[in-house]
Parts: structure tokens; C-alpha cells; sequence
């Protein structure tokens, strides 16, 4: 008998006070539980070893990774050459869908709801797995249950630029000039949950300033708004500024958090604005409950992928993006850190629903 069977045998021993008519009854229900747990736990075992015969054939057909934005986007961007890698990597196509909308929801409970094999996985970001969850009172999933963590792909800082004309250097002074000035200046934002988003309305909650809004639904039509003086400010991360920087259409006040090396002339926020810093991300997840074994082969490709030259060039040249490999409990561990950082930006900015 098993130890398992065992064990539950054990809870239904005879008790000493059963007269012998009961306990011949006991002996049945003793015996029938002996055959039913011995039956159970030998299907266990045949399900158990399915699913390692399953985990080391993986994968044996195409993989399909969910990406939850629109096309040209740069999680699309990202999301497609991690694709083309990992298909050279496995000799086996991993294909992408784009579905857009709700800011990732719906791309990110289609995945959570797909069987947990490793063939659909999400290319997703801080919006599907922290921002959007704590922002709505009706989640269709929960980011921690519904989820197996994979593998981290990369990180985003984030810097807060302005139109030249803007009468502030670094973000103390434009503070001052926010608070003194009659003139209204605009924040310029892109999407309804975006990091840009947030970071603009808890700028302004915690700094005691208030300025205009203007919503736009991509990133690039809000730039080219500020490069022609429409709106005057807008958080975005520092690899879609940098051009824009080069050619004088705007100018940086501050990084929101540590310097980034590839624009070593940004200043911190520093004392400004203590404690605001602002990150995006990128990781792959699959739905809850994969197998340990499909989740370590994903994540030793994953990592690879990322540090294959093609990917690891173009991480070099994109200031303010950084390349992250590393473990599924590291990714796990740096979610929980970001839903208590961006729990405290979405309160001070009022974006809860």
C-alpha cells in the first residue's frame, strides 16, 4: 500500500469501542477505501507521468505568443523579434497575434483562460499585470493565481520631456514655474492606463501642481504634439525621447529615477519629487499551473534569446532599456515590488475605478 494510502488508512483505524457488528461494518468501508486509494493514486501516477512524457516532447507543434498592443508598437516590436529567435532556437515556429485593447485585458485573460501547455504564451508588460489589475474593481484575472511567471525580457526608464519654450531646465523649476505661472501647461498622455499615464497625474498630486490634460491614442502622434507646442509635457520612456532630444524638438527635466547612461545630461528627479520613479516592462507569462518542467526549458531560451547578438545590439543602442534575464522566481519577486510602488502612484493620482 501506498504511504499515501497509508496515511488515510490510518485516520479511519478501529476505534476500541465499536461492538463487533459495527466493526465488521468498519472492516468494508476499510477495505473499499484500501481499493479506491489504491486506484486514485495509481491514476495520479499515470497523469503525473503523462505530463512529464508531454514536458519532454515540448514542444512539438507551433507556440503562439499573445502580444497586448497594437501593431508597430514597441512591445510588438520586442515581442516579434523574441519570436524570430526563439523560432531559430527551437526549430519550431513561435507565431504572434496582436489584440489590442483595454489597454492588454483582453489579451492577457485570453491567455489566462488557454490550456497550460506552453503552446500560448503573453508578451506582457506592467499594464496587463500590475496597473490594469489595480486600477479596476472587476479584473477579469488575477495577475498572481491565473499566471506562471517565465522569463524577464527587458526594462524601461522613463524621463519626463518638454517643448523648448517650457521656461524650466530640471523639474524643481518647473515646479516653480507650475505653481506661480497663470499660464495653464498641458500634460500630454497616450492611452487610458499607460505608465506615461499615471506618471503625469502623480507628478502633479505630489507635487501640488495642476496643469491641463490632452489624451491621445498612440505615443507618436502625442510627440509630434509636443514638438509643434500643443501640449508642453509628457512622461515617456527615454528610448522614444532620445531622438527626439538629438534634434532639439524637445528637451528632458529629469529622469524619473537612477541616470541613464545614454543620456547622461538628464538630471535625476533627485530631491525634487523624492521616491518617484517610474519603470516599464516587458516579460513572458503563461497560464497558471504549467508544468515545472516546460517552464525552466522557456525560461533558459528566453534568457538566451536575450543575449543573442541580434537582440543584445539592439538593446545597446536604445538609451534607457536594459536587457533582463533571469530567473521566473526573480520575475515573480520584482512584480510584487512593482504592484507596491505603482499601488501608491495610482492612489496619489486617483486613477482607481
Amino acid at each position: 500500500m501506498s504511504e499515501g494510502c497509508q496515511n488515510i488508512y490510518m485516520i479511519f483505524s478501529l476505534p476500541d469501542s465499536l461492538n463487533s457488528k459495527n466493526k465488521a461494518r468498519f472492516t468494508v468501508t476499510q477495505a473499499s477505501l484500501a481499493s479506491a486509494c489504491g486506484r486514485l493514486f495509481a491514476g495520479l501516477a499515470i497523469f503525473s507521468l503523462a505530463f512529464s512524457a508531454a514536458a519532454q516532447d515540448y514542444p512539438n507543434r507551433p507556440i503562439k505568443l499573445v502580444i497586448p498592443s497594437e501593431v508597430r508598437s514597441a512591445g510588438d516590436q520586442f515581442a516579434r523579434l523574441l519570436a524570430l529567435t526563439l523560432t531559430e532556437r527551437l526549430k519550431q515556429k513561435v507565431s504572434f497575434e496582436n489584440i489590442d485593447g483595454q489597454d492588454g485585458t483582453i489579451a492577457a485573460n485570453m491567455v489566462a483562460k488557454a490550456p497550460a501547455d506552453g503552446y500560448t504564451l503573453l508578451f506582457g508588460n506592467e499594464l496587463t499585470q500590475v496597473t490594469n489589475p489595480l486600477r479596476g474593481k472587476s479584473s477579469p484575472y488575477n495577475p498572481a493565481q491565473d499566471f506562471t511567471p517565465i522569463a524577464f525580457f527587458s526594462e524601461d526608464r522613463y524621463v519626463l520631456i518638454a517643448h523648448p519654450e517650457v521656461p524650466a531646465s530640471n523639474v524643481a523649476e518647473l515646479i516653480e514655474y507650475a505653481k506661480k505661472s497663470s499660464t495653464r501647461l498641458v500634460f500630454g498622455n497616450y492611452g487610458t492606463s499607460t505608465t506615461s499615464n499615471m506618471a503625469g497625474a502623480a507628478f502633479q498630486a505630489m507635487t501640488g501642481t495642476s496643469m491641463a490634460s490632452q489624451n491621445f491614442d498612440m505615443l507618436f502622434p502625442a510627440l509630434n504634439a509636443l514638438g509643434e507646442n500643443q501640449i508642453q509635457l509628457m512622461f515617456v520612456p527615454a528610448r522614444a525621447a532620445k531622438q527626439q532630444l538629438e534634434g532639439k524638438r524637445m528637451k528632458a527635466l529629469g529622469v524619473a529615477g537612477p541616470r541613464i547612461a545614454g543620456l547622461p545630461n538628464v538630471p535625476p528627479f533627485g530631491d525634487a519629487v523624492p521616491g518617484f520613479e517610474i519603470t516599464g516592462w516587458f516579460a513572458v507569462f503563461a497560464p497558471a499551473k504549467l508544468p515545472p518542467e516546460i517552464q525552466k526549458f522557456l525560461n533558459t531560451e528566453i534568457n538566451a534569446a536575450i543575449l543573442d547578438t541580434r537582440l543584445k545590439t539592439i538593446f545597446e543602442r536604445m538609451a534607457g532599456t536594459t536587457a533582463k534575464p533571469g530567473t521566473p522566481e526573480e520575475l515573480a519577486a520584482m512584480i510584487v515590488q512593482d504592484t507596491a510602488r505603482r499601488e501608491k502612484l495610482i492612489k496619489a493620482a486617483g486613477m482607481q475605478q
